[in-house]
């Protein structure tokens, strides 16, 4: 899964309110942990994003790492993985529209531990590449004095190099690289609500991919697309939805702190959850 990546947070596609991009200049520096019940169980993600905004239009570039947490696997299986992305993207606003395209690339590097039978570990070292292109629409429109609400959408293709560990009959393990490919969508509403420059708010979305090992989704912090992980070795499609809390809260004039919670329902082999937080500046 998306070893959660600090920077999968990068390669992620990102669904921003029109209002984020307010001020001319945006920096984000953030992290946060990935969790799920599977053999990597705890992977750490951090992120480095820089939005400057012209008018309607807003251009972003960013980088983000991850994985490198949790335990070796004892047997065959998913290797340790950590990943590396840069990502750019942009797009328009206009009252309560948002449209986002973004493009990222990156490398992962896998160095998995397999302890064979008599207890000798076999250390194989191998990377790969990631490259995910995608756009998102979005609508935040006012209801009453204090709530925004409105649905979002995405779409993202992404080819992700994976490595899978088997064992063959004679009891050997051995190590087999290739490359997911895949179609992600996402389908959601959002809802918030607003006390002065704080803000709080939740989301639900729906979300189906054709091959569950190129899903490369994780974004900005505060966003409510960034739970499921990169799945090595696994080429189903899988359908699933996910529900999400996010806050914002000021901590000076141009500083504020976001923080968001995503859980999926659905999600196999099993559920992720994804907890982030960072600063963000304005100027």
């Amino acid at each position: 899964m998306m070893r959660r990546a600090a920077w999968s947070v990068a390669a992620a596609i990102g669904l921003v309110p029109g209002s984020a991009y307010a001020a001319s200049w945006s920096l984000e520096i953030g992290g946060g942990l990935e969790s799920s019940g599977g053999e990597l169980q705890n992977q750490p993600f951090g992120l480095l994003s820089l939005t400057r905004t012209l008018g309607d239009f807003h251009i972003r570039g960013g980088a983000s790492i991850s994985g490198g947490g949790g335990e070796a696997p004892t047997g065959p299986g998913l290797s340790p993985t950590r990943t590396r992305q840069l990502s750019i993207g942009g797009g328009w606003s206009t009252g309560s529209l948002l449209i986002d395209l973004q493009a990222s690339a990156g490398k992962r590097d896998f160095d998995p531990l397999v302890r064979q039978r008599g207890g000798r570990v076999l250390s194989l070292e191998s990377d790969g590449d990631l490259v995910t292109i995608g756009g998102s629409a979005s609508w935040d429109g006012p209801l009453g004095q204090s709530w925004r609400a409105g649905p979002f959408a995405a779409l993202s293709y992404s080819e992700i190099d994976t490595v899978r560990l088997f064992t063959v009959p004679s009891g050997m393990t051995m190590s087999e690289a290739r490359t997911e490919k895949g179609i992600t969508g996402t389908a959601g509403f959002a809802a918030s609500r607003h006390f002065g420059r704080a803000s709080a708010g939740l989301s639900l979305a729906a979300a189906t991919t054709s091959n569950r090992g190129s899903v490369n989704r994780q974004v900005g912090i505060g966003s409510a697309q960034s739970a499921p992980q990169i799945l090595d070795g696994v080429s189903d499609g899988d359908t699933w939805i996910e529900a999400g809390l996010s806050g914002s809260v000021p901590l000076g004039r141009s500083i504020a702190l976001d923080a968001s919670l995503v859980r999926t329902f659905g999600f196999a082999p099993f559920e992720t959850t994804s907890l982030s937080a960072g600063l963000r500046f304005t100027f």
